[in-house]
């Protein structure tokens, strides 16, 4: 039985033995942990580096490789060049900025923008042909304004327009008369084109209102074919009014068949040749309305171009009636 149990124990401790001596090309001992793998290198253009793997070959997964630096952002793309300025013309809208380049890995700068195209000519200025053909004088006229006859709120008002006579004319102004008081308005010619304070003027065989280009007043004439006792208030409500229009549109003046400044009280006269002379005489049954920013109206009426200052009325140009010295009839008409 003793030795029984002793073969037991021998058996035993051999089989034990055959576990704790076996070869150790595999592992020796119990397992360690796998190498990590290296670290990912930074990504390039804004990738981001790819972590090592690195699971060790035998034992337990080794310890992941750090996570790799993120990479730079790509750059910003330059902002696009502003657009280049319209071409010259006055009124030509500027041209848009560039949009910008967007950011990101191209980075491509944005597209400059187109530039304006250039704005059309202005509306042409005909302020020195006006001023050539109507020739202000910085004086003020010598020439008087007498009222001859007054009766039942008409009046019959003498001119004297002569301005020196024909030869002297360019060297002299006009005659500003307000038709409310049937007076003269003492002003030069410059100051009557900024000047409200007059209602029409006189040089020679010229007339016109104050207004349009004739001055900054406001007024508007209308033509009415009919004698002066005969119109009244009923025929401003049909009348066309219009302003003082001298220039063409390329500013080239409007003239006379006789080489005056065609205004709108030119038809009140017709020219005859008598004697070697030429003489001017009123059209008849023609009235001229004069209107006012107020609403206000005043009928007119040419009665001679040769007058005495007395209200006599001259035939032709003479020395004791030289022309240019008109005779005309004002009178209100209720609005």
């Amino acid at each position: 039985m003793k030795r029984a149990i002793s073969t037991l124990s021998i058996i035993l401790l051999g089989t034990l033995g055959l576990y704790a001596c076996g070869d150790d090309d595999d592992d020796t001992g119990s397992p360690t942990a796998g190498t990590g793998g290296r670290a990912g290198s930074g990504g390039r253009s804004g990738s981001g580096g790819t972590g090592g793997a690195g699971a060790g070959a035998g034992g337990a997964g080794g310890t992941g490789g750090g996570a790799g630096t993120a990479g730079a952002a790509g750059g910003a793309g330059a902002a696009g060049g502003a657009g280049a300025a319209g071409t010259s013309g006055a009124g030509g809208a500027a041209g848009e900025a560039g949009a910008a380049g967007a950011a990101g890995a191209a980075g491509a700068a944005g597209t400059s923008g187109a530039g304006g195209a250039g704005g059309a000519g202005g509306a042409q200025s005909c302020g020195a042909a006006l001023e050539g053909l109507l020739n202000p004088i910085d004086k003020v006229t010598a020439g008087s304004v007498i009222v001859t006859n007054e009766e039942n709120g008409v009046r019959t008002v003498f001119i004297d327009a002569t301005a020196g006579g024909f030869m002297q004319a360019s060297q002299n102004p006009r005659v500003y008369v307000s038709l409310a008081t049937a007076s003269r308005v003492d002003l030069t010619d410059p100051a009557a084109r900024t000047s409200t304070d007059w209602d029409i003027s006189f040089k020679r065989a010229v007339s016109f209102a104050n207004g349009g280009d004739g001055g900054p007043g406001g007024r508007a004439v209308a033509v009415v074919e009919k004698a002066f006792d005969q119109v009244g208030p009923a025929d401003v409500a049909g009348a066309a009014f219009g302003a003082e229009d001298f220039l063409e549109e390329d500013c080239s003046p409007k003239l006379t068949e006789d080489g005056q400044v065609l205004s709108s009280t030119t038809s009140w006269y017709s020219f005859d040749l008598v004697s070697g002379a030429t003489v001017l005489s009123p059209v008849p049954n023609k009235t001229f309305l004069i209107r006012r920013p107020d609403a206000s109206v005043f009928k007119l009426a040419y009665l001679n171009y040769y007058a005495s200052p007395d209200g006599t009325l001259g035939t032709g140009p003479t020395p004791a009636t030289p022309s240019a010295r008109y005779l005309i009839r004002v009178a209100p008409l209720a609005p």
